[in-house]
């Protein structure tokens, strides 16, 4: 789940997350690009009409910091 990126990083970057977080979590503030996410339409069946909304399911993709955020808060 989490990226190359995130896994290859070194340790200050880690400690920039921890800041960050612990900011956040202080402050009771959430910035506002980790509450968008952008909506992919995926089609139910292949074979159906494409331009049908009801056809459509959507995904959504956030960052993979805002993706840590939630693991961190469910655990």
């Amino acid at each position: 789940m989490i990226t190359e990126h995130i896994k290859q990083a070194c340790d200050k970057l880690f400690v920039h997350i921890a800041m960050l977080f612990t900011s956040m979590t202080v402050h009771e503030f959430v910035p506002d690009d980790f509450q968008m996410s952008i909506i992919i339409p995926i089609p139910k069946q292949k074979n159906a009409n494409i331009s049908d909304s009801d056809n459509d399911r959507g995904i959504a993709f956030g960052s993979i910091i805002d993706k840590s955020v939630d693991l961190i808060l469910h655990l």
